[in-house]
C-alpha cells in the first residue's frame, strides 16, 4: 500500500515537473519572440535610416 502511494506520488511530481519546465519554456519562448520581433522594428528603422546618427546610437547602445 505504502509503496503503491510512493509509486503515484512519483508519477505526479514527474508531471508537475514537465508542465512546469512548459510553462517556463513557453515564456521563455514568448520573450525571446517579442525582442526578436523588437530587433526586426529597429532594424527596418536603421534601414530607414530615420534619425541619422542619433538613432543608430539608441539601436546599439
Amino acid at each position: 500500500m505504502i509503496t503503491k502511494n510512493l509509486r503515484e506520488l512519483r508519477i505526479l511530481s514527474i508531471i508537475l515537473v514537465f508542465v512546469s519546465l512548459k510553462g517556463l519554456l513557453g515564456i521563455i519562448i514568448k520573450n525571446l519572440s517579442i525582442d526578436l520581433y523588437k530587433w526586426k522594428i529597429l532594424k527596418a528603422l536603421k534601414i530607414l535610416n530615420l534619425g541619422g546618427k542619433n538613432l543608430e546610437v539608441e539601436i546599439n547602445p
